[in-house]
């Protein structure tokens, strides 16, 4: 399976790279325009770039190296540990600020529920190249993660009442922590900061954290300062449009890929600097597959963009053009690339889908009964073989209970993991074998019948007994 995947990609890569190199639009010998920056959009990014970086009387310098750039810290004085909750040291507040590098979304809304208005960072939470095809890429993943959750409805509903805004940021190092609590009045405000994401395993106790509060109005001063500039430098908003129609379709910002938070900060602020990706000597990136999928698919396309002071400017005119041609290529992709079957099971909805429809969990009394008795009626047509029956059924009918078992396998081995269990007890692959003719073959395409929507055919004595002069032999199973 996994050799089947990696030939469909590199399919997908070989029609793009067929598509840059013989389309007109996409040849190498790219129009004037977008060879070099025109001196309107060179002023431009003059400009902008001395709004964000004041010129100062110091000579330039040579871009810092990794292990020489500086650190800031805050000077703080130890006063006093307390034992409290999560939900009193959120309360008594009306407005929240939030950066949080990974997060259960569940445990958000909680939190956000607290309060009357809440904006929230989420931080770079799958480490990646630093690059726009890679940003857009976790973006979307980012976005899609929030629409399947059971609290995108409210999440959408605050979005849509402007009592809430979302941002997911496009710092690919981003790791801070930062929630700034305020009431109306500005009369009380906190800080909490340390090593604890916005999640319920960070503050439900479930396991060790480092939470550090203020509760004065200068560390109130200095990090809603750090927030507002990451906020406006490194972040783009989440509109309520994107969440809503990701909710409906899971794939509509790959299919509408203008509607990515950072492309639409593009268009609205005309540029963003990125910083230039260090040597891949000096960095370990890595890379989720599902993202890597789509940061695969995005790259091949988009522009070259223009590098001014070791940081790459990403302008709206070609991130258009790569919307033209992101456009022709997924057009062509569905053509030519049948996509693989998908089931995706959301454990907090409790919801299951095969192929973006959902499947029902509450099947009739009746078809569960029919299928029993199907499961029955094959078991006892082993009756019909000699050797030993009884054994065989054991191995089989056990084999059969973790085949059924399968798709949760993966959710099974990560609770496993967490919770100090063998993960072993949770196989993610099952080999059968033994003496030929001794029913494997027949039992398996049972089984793959038993796991998929096709109607499950009895295997009973009609079946069987053209094979009652075969020696049934107990599988070995590992």
């Amino acid at each position: 399976m996994a050799r089947k995947n990696t030939s469909n990609l590199d399919n997908q890569i070989s029609l793009l790279d067929m598509m840059v190199s013989e389309s007109p639009e996409y040849s190498e010998e790219k129009p004037k325009e977008n060879q070099e920056i025109s001196e309107n959009v060179k002023d431009d990014i003059e400009q902008a770039d001395e709004h964000s970086h004041p010129k100062t009387s110091k000579p330039a310098k040579t871009r810092t190296s990794i292990s020489t750039q500086t650190l800031k810290v805050v000077k703080a004085v130890y006063t006093d540990t307390v034992e409290t909750n999560w939900e009193d040291l959120f309360d008594g507040f009306d407005r929240l600020y939030a950066i949080t590098f990974s997060s259960g979304i569940e445990f958000v809304n909680k939190v956000i529920n607290k309060f009357s208005y809440a904006e929230v960072v989420f931080g770079c939470e799958k480490i990646i190249a630093n690059d726009i095809a890679a940003i857009m890429s976790v973006q979307i993943d980012s976005v899609q993660r929030l629409a399947k959750s059971k609290s995108a409805g409210n999440l959408a509903n605050r979005l849509n009442d402007g009592s809430l805004q979302l941002y997911v940021s496009r710092d690919t190092k981003s790791h801070e922590k930062i929630f700034i609590l305020e009431s109306a009045d500005h009369k009380h405000v906190r800080v909490i900061t340390g090593s604890a994401n916005m999640s319920a395993s960070a503050f439900y106790g479930i396991q060790r954290e480092n939470i550090v509060c203020f509760d004065d109005e200068a560390a109130f001063a200095h990090y809603k300062i750090l927030f507002d500039t990451f906020k406006e430098t490194c972040s783009d908003n989440v509109s309520y449009k994107a969440v809503v129609n990701t909710m409906d379709k899971e794939d509509y910002l790959k299919e509408n890929i203008e509607e990515v938070p950072v492309f639409q900060s593009i268009e609205k602020q005309k540029y963003i600097f990125l910083e230039q990706a260090q040597p891949e000597d000096e960095i370990e990136y890595e890379i989720v597959a599902d993202v890597k999928k789509m940061q695969e698919l995005v790259k091949p396309i988009m522009p070259k963009m223009p590098v001014k002071a070791n940081r790459v400017v990403v302008a709206p005119e070609p991130m258009r053009v790569f919307a033209k041609r992101y456009s022709e290529t997924r057009r062509v992709v569905a053509e030519t690339v049948k996509e693989f079957p998908k089931l995706h099971i959301d454990y907090d909805a409790g919801t299951m889908t095969f192929n973006g429809e959902n499947i029902d969990l509450n099947p009739n009394l009746s078809d569960v009964t029919k299928n029993i008795k199907s499961i029955q009626k094959f078991f006892s047509g082993m009756d019909y073989f000699y050797g030993d029956v009884k054994q065989a059924k054991k191995d089989y009918f056990k084999y059969m209970t973790w085949y059924l078992a399968t798709p949760f396998m993966a959710y099974l081995r990560y609770f496993a993991s967490r919770n100090n269990y063998d993960t072993k007890l949770f196989p993610l692959f099952g080999v059968m074998y033994g003496d030929s003719n001794g029913g494997k073959t027949t039992f398996i395409n049972r089984a793959k019948q038993s796991n998929s929507a096709r109607r499950n055919t009895p295997h009973g004595r009609s079946f069987f007994c053209r094979h009652h002069s075969h020696k049934i032999t107990p599988p070995y199973l590992c």
